[in-house]
């Protein structure tokens, strides 16, 4: 992550967040009196790490932080429809591994995102896990204060 900071910049907080369904990364981000710097995971089918994306938001280019945090309805059902499956095809080594990833799925049904909007309207997007709601709540409070301060 970027650990050079500009004339007069200090950071103001850390945070870093899980993906959504991949306890192993993590999106990063840097709160600055000038800036935001994100670091996320670049990772094959979502799940294998092959590198790291990173990306500096000055603050006045910034119209809006958004949080959502919502239930997805077909993620909790494919859960179940696969630990069925998984249950029925338990014998071997593909039907555990099936219900297993039913499993992971039925259990984290609720979708967080974290997005950054710039004044083009084009929005940074990261999903977050569930269990790090009020992490990413307060993060983007202290966002959105340090926006206001600046305008």
């Amino acid at each position: 992550m970027y650990d050079m900071l500009g004339a007069d910049e200090h950071v103001i907080m850390e945070e870093q967040f899980v993906t959504i369904d991949s306890f192993w990364l993590k999106v990063k981000y840097k709160l600055t009196n000038k800036r935001i710097i994100r670091s996320a995971p670049i990772a094959i089918l979502g799940v294998i790490p092959s590198g790291r994306r990173e990306r500096s938001l000055p603050l006045h280019n910034i119209a809006s932080v958004m949080t959502s945090h919502e239930f997805d309805f077909g993620r909790f059902a494919i859960g179940c429809c696969l630990i069925i499956i998984g249950l029925a095809t338990a014998r071997d080594l593909i039907g555990l591994l099936i219900g297993f990833v039913g499993f992971i799925l039925a259990l984290s049904p609720y979708r967080t995102s974290f997005a950054f909007i710039n004044n083009a309207g084009q929005p940074t997007t990261d999903p977050i896990s569930n269990w790090e709601w009020h992490k990413v709540q307060n993060f983007a409070a202290e966002v959105n204060k340090i926006i206001v301060d600046l305008k």
